[in-house]
């Protein structure tokens, strides 16, 4: 009997292990795919998830780093309309994911967790004395688990959770930037708020030559397929061209019912659902999740019932209370198309200052909630205000 077993090797998974080993506890990292894992794509790394990383474990995260984009706009590329902050720390740091998640992976196993992959669970059973979870390569018996498989994963099913309806497209590609256009994205993140229609697009630069193009349809109102044509659009206005393969995504924007833990199992990252409705970003949450999760066991390391209570109050503390806020604000921003345009356009530049702070991990989405309701909505005109305050 081991004391977690942690099924899936992402971020959150790879940070969970990694802090329980530190802790004391015996640990097992399964993964059911081989390692390295074959992801040549990069992503954005907020400040906030960074800094999670790096105070919390003294690591520097910098040699996966590929570069650190100081400067963000947001835009209505439709209405022409942009405005720009830049700040002495970098918000966003791009990071090669393959190199990032195996850096994690292996800082867990120096710490002491043990990693099995390929290992492919299908099934838990929790008859014994403790949980057991079987696959082809046998199985593990471990006192507490940590399910880190991704959204809707068959085995939160099997743990007694329903699926999670609240998901969402997204597409992601990689764009060559002709010469022309690099010193128009070659240093600033680009978040587009009318393409696509009810969600957004991001755009950064990864360092390569290349513009890292992600389309999150965050109000739920279109399928892939709408995205695409969207993304044909997007890229055409920018005048850029369409990238050789597109890569699609479901992602949740609400955590999932029923709580995040019961009976010593425990749901973070992408397969708790919590990622961030207004601006489609997950890491963060994963990783704070990640820390939490494995403090609540470690400290009720023989005692499943005390560790779950405890999990579950701590984010609902913390991470639960900002996303229901942040899932307001989405609210706001994707159900009216009138309402978005009308704050973007005569509040960018404070939205966008708020919104850097929440990257950076120096404000919350209670901030924005109170910047909503102190600088917006006394100004609104009447027929704007009657939906600000009907989802306020």
């Amino acid at each position: 009997m081991i004391d977690v077993a942690i099924v899936g090797a992402g971020p959150a998974g790879a940070v969970a292990a990694m802090r329980l080993a530190r802790r004391g506890a015996k640990v097992v990292l399964l993964e059911k795919e081989s390692l390295p894992r074959n992801k040549s794509c990069s992503g954005i790394l907020y400040h906030r998830a960074r800094r999670q990383l790096e105070s919390e474990f003294t690591l520097s995260v910098a040699p996966m780093v590929l570069k650190e984009i100081f400067s963000t706009r947001i835009t209505l590329l439709r209405d022409n309309h942009s405005a720009a902050a830049a700040r002495p720390v970098a918000p966003f740091s791009i990071v090669e994911r393959n190199r990032f998640d195996r850096f994690l992976v292996q800082t867990a196993t120096d710490n002491g967790a043990t990693l099995f992959s390929p290992f492919k669970v299908d099934t838990i059973d929790r008859s014994g004395k403790g949980i057991r979870l079987s696959g082809p390569s046998g199985h593990i018996d471990a006192t507490h688990v940590i399910l880190a498989d991704g959204a809707n994963s068959p085995l939160t099913e099997l743990a007694g959770w329903n699926p999670n309806s609240a998901m969402v497209a997204a597409l992601h590609c990689v764009v060559m930037l002709p010469y022309q256009s690099w010193q128009r994205f070659g240093d600033v993140a680009t978040i587009n708020f009318d393409l696509p229609d009810n969600g957004i697009a991001v755009l950064s630069p990864t360092g390569y030559n290349t513009l890292n193009v992600t389309l999150f349809a965050l109000g739920g109102r279109q399928n892939h397929r709408q995205l695409q044509t969207m993304l044909s659009e997007l890229l055409k206005q920018l005048e850029l061209p369409m990238p050789a393969q597109i890569e699609q995504h479901s992602i949740p924007v609400s955590p999932v019912k029923g709580g995040l833990a019961r009976d010593g199992i425990y749901l973070i990252g992408d397969a708790a659902g919590l990622v961030d409705p207004l601006i489609g970003e997950g890491l963060s949450a994963a990783i704070g999740s990640a820390l939490l999760a494995a403090d609540s066991i470690a400290d009720h390391l023989q005692d499943p019932g005390a560790a779950t209570a405890d999990y579950q109050q701590k984010m609902e503390q913390s991470w639960l209370a900002d996303l229901a806020l942040s899932k307001r604000a989405a609210s706001l921003l994707y159900a009216s198309d009138t309402l978005r345009r009308w704050i973007i356009r005569n509040h960018s530049g404070p939205f966008l200052n708020v919104s850097l702070d929440i990257a950076l991990g120096t404000k919350t989405y209670r901030d924005l909630h109170s910047w909503i309701i102190q600088r917006v909505l006394n100004k609104l005109p009447a027929p704007l205000r009657m939906v600000v305050e009907k989802v306020l």
